[in-house]
């Protein structure tokens, strides 16, 4: 059935927005009803892998788009490194200047200078920042941001209480596609298990691969590969819940991929009757099964494998029914044509108008031209992106025009029209960053022990750690009690993920009965404002100057992100107040689903509360920890990061030491090895230990 466009609102609340992995993909999203297309150049995207576009095929794309009235948003959504943020910063003015309608980003730095050189830019906050809440959305705005790319695990609910309390600020929401296990821009599975990045776009996909639970003794298990999501018939929810924008995953995906879902979800928006065939043909042409995510409370469905490549026959359907699918805009002609005067043709759509004359003057003729044979003249639009609405005829009535004269008419009135619905902006000067820091440079180096429990605490203490940072497996208040007890000072350590008001509300009370906080999302950066002495975690990812000057602010010492080597942590340490971490198992993933209660009780409470076993036979441990609506489970790395012995060289001011599994003993040898180390006595690793990237670059 195909749609009707011509009658089609184009300024609806909802904005489709399709995946472009190339220029035969965008075509597909153009012709099968997308509002607006994503799609990544060839620098700094998290999809790196993509076919992605060259600088003239973008311009061809920014181009073709808006000719359609159709928006283009550019990925640079990956975390950036110092010497990378001059070559983006120019590369996102050439984007600016060249017409690009937004820029995804990730890195806070990086949009902190593009808010200062670009300010007309308009900014959406990627899904990789990891936003689900409104301190993450307040931060959000307060950093110029104009959309928020929610994470995929904020429910319907959720979704409808952060629109009601943030009704300036557009919300974007994943329809269908792909599923990460973990939050988006938490994950350094890839990153560690083989230096593949996911927060530089390189991701290995090491969670799709054979894992098995503890507990399961299924062979061939995928219990960290989830199935992927399907809101089709839940589109009016996403709307009602108040989505701005519903986003369709597969940037990595063929063309018929996307043209099929496009042509989909642009009927369910539309209110149109889904046919069978294009809901048999959506689940054929690629699926691991399908999920409404954590849209509506359910458990995401793991275990997912891919089905096998795409029937030929199936290719050859979808390219034959959906390829002669196109959106076009309703445009408005105007035609004026007076005796003794040149012929004029205006077209224009929304503010845009455009307006064209004939050579030769108007002469009379016996025979009168009617409305109707102008308007069949005119409506020859099939080879443009319009369709005509309306035409208005300013005639004497006895004026001649000939065919082939209307004929040029119009092909100049579209071509001209086509032309100024082009963005093309003034050039901009971007001047290079140069980093002054806030904080003057300590001259001193504290070593602060990150624990789960109060035992560890003690044998922290005993062995002399300078403080501790207190990552609870829930706030209880006893125990809160006796740790802030202690002759030291204490930091609560705000996990990464609040999903709900409760629990944000819950360490928003606790934060001023503890020394400061450590800071794991950008929200808490507006959440925890109050606190005296603040710290900012690895999950903030901290991996450039830029980043650092944002936090310094804010009056927070920054933890670099684990994905630097020692070069780059040198490099920034030199310039700046930073701690770095140079003890513990790293966190892989942060989830929302618990992969052990998928197939067990829950073990909530518990120190460890199991592992995942991956086809190499290593060990993840897996901890949680325990809010009001369920809890955030963490997988941690199979074995520790140990960096102790080359961390004088950093010249950090501040050393952290991360304890999760670790007895009492492992405590306090570990922090009398770091407080020897800080005088020099460096105690070489023992065990199964990883340098982490240390010595070796991501990519």
């Amino acid at each position: 059935m195909t749609p009707s466009y011509k009658n089609m609102d184009y300024n609806k609340k909802i904005e489709l927005l399709a995946p472009a992995g190339s220029m035969d993909s965008l075509v597909a999203a153009i012709k099968n009803g997308a509002d607006a297309v994503y799609v990544g150049g060839t620098l700094y995207g998290a999809r790196r892998n993509a076919k992605n576009f060259t600088d003239e095929e973008l311009i061809k794309a920014f181009d073709l788009c808006h000719s359609y009235r159709v928006r283009v948003f550019v990925t640079m959504n990956t975390m950036l490194f110092d010497r990378e943020l001059y070559p983006a910063l120019k590369y996102a003015g050439w984007l600016y200047e060249n017409g690009a309608d937004s820029l995804i980003v990730q890195d806070i730095g990086f949009a902190s200078m593009i808010k200062r050189e670009l300010p007309d830019f308009e900014l959406h906050a990627s899904t990789q920042m990891a936003v689900h809440n409104s301190p993450g959305i307040k931060v959000c705005r307060d950093m110029g941001i104009k959309r928020v790319v929610l994470s995929r695990e904020v429910c319907l609910r959720q979704l409808n209480i952060l629109h009601d309390e943030n009704p300036d600020m557009e919300l974007e929401v994943f329809a269908h596609g792909a599923l990460c296990m973990s939050f988006s821009g938490l994950c350094l599975y890839s990153s560690m298990a083989g230096e593949r990045s996911g927060n530089r776009g390189m991701c290995a996909q090491p969670c799709r691969k054979r894992a098995s639970i503890q507990e399961k003794r299924a062979s061939d298990d995928y219990c960290l590969s989830p199935s992927d999501l399907h809101m089709l018939k839940h589109v009016n929810k996403l709307i009602e819940a108040g989505a701005s924008c519903i986003k369709l995953e597969g940037r990595m995906k063929r063309p018929e991929y996307v043209a099929l879902v496009t042509r989909a979800y642009r009927a369910a928006i539309d209110g149109e009757e889904l046919p069978p065939a294009l809901i048999n043909d959506l689940h054929d042409i690629f699926n691991r099964g399908f999920t409404s995510g954590y849209y509506f409370g359910d458990k995401v469905i793991t275990g997912a494998r891919a089905n096998d490549a795409p029937d030929p026959k199936l290719l050859s359907r979808v390219q034959r029914n959906y390829s002669s699918f196109i959106k076009r805009t309703p445009i408005t002609m105007e035609l004026y044509a007076h005796v003794g005067a040149l012929p004029s043709l205006a077209a224009s759509t929304g503010k845009v108008t455009a307006t064209v004359f004939g050579t030769d003057a108007l002469t009379a003729s016996l025979k009168p031209q009617t409305h109707e044979l102008f308007s069949r003249q005119l409506s020859k639009l099939n080879d443009s992106p319009f369709i005509l609405n309306e035409l208005k005829v300013d005639s004497d009535g006895i004026s001649f025009i000939s065919a082939s004269e209307l004929n040029a008419l119009r092909r100049s009135v579209i071509s001209k029209l086509i032309e100024k619905l082009a963005v093309k902006r003034k050039p901009v000067c971007i001047k290079k960053p140069e980093f002054t820091p806030i904080m003057p440079k300590s001259t001193t180096l504290d070593i602060i022990a990150r624990v789960r429990t109060l035992d560890q605490a003690r044998a922290a203490l005993s062995a002399s750690i300078d403080a501790i940072i207190f990552d609870p497996k829930g706030l209880c208040a006893d125990e809160i009690s006796e740790i802030i007890s202690l002759d030291i000072p204490i930091f609560l350590s705000i996990p990464p993920i609040l999903l709900n008001h409760s629990d944000i509300e819950r360490y928003r009370a606790a934060l001023p009965k503890f020394y400061g906080a450590e800071l794991n999302n950008i929200g808490h950066i507006a959440m925890a404002s109050a606190a005296k002495h603040l710290i900012g975690g690895t999950t903030l990812n901290i991996a450039n100057l830029e980043s650092v000057q944002a936090l310094e602010k804010a009056q927070i010492l920054p933890t670099l992100s684990p994905e630097l080597t020692k070069a780059q942590m040198r490099d920034m340490a030199a310039n700046c107040n930073c701690a770095i971490n140079v003890y513990g198992r790293t966190p892989l993933m942060h989830l929302a689903h618990c992969p052990i209660k998928e197939y067990s009780a829950c073990r909530n409470g518990t120190v460890s509360c199991g592992a995942i076993t991956d086809e190499a036979g290593r060990r993840f441990p897996l901890i949680s920890t325990a809010l009001n609506h369920g809890c955030i489970t963490r997988m941690l790395n199979c074995v520790p990061t140990y960096i102790l012995d080359a961390a004088s060289e950093v010249k950090a001011s501040c050393w952290t030491l991360s304890f999760t599994c670790e007895t009492e003993a492992e405590v306090s040898s570990i922090v009398s090895a770091a407080v020897s180390a800080r005088s020099g006595n460096t105690t070489p690793p023992s065990g199964d230990f990883t340098r982490g990237h240390l010595n070796r670059a991501v990519l």
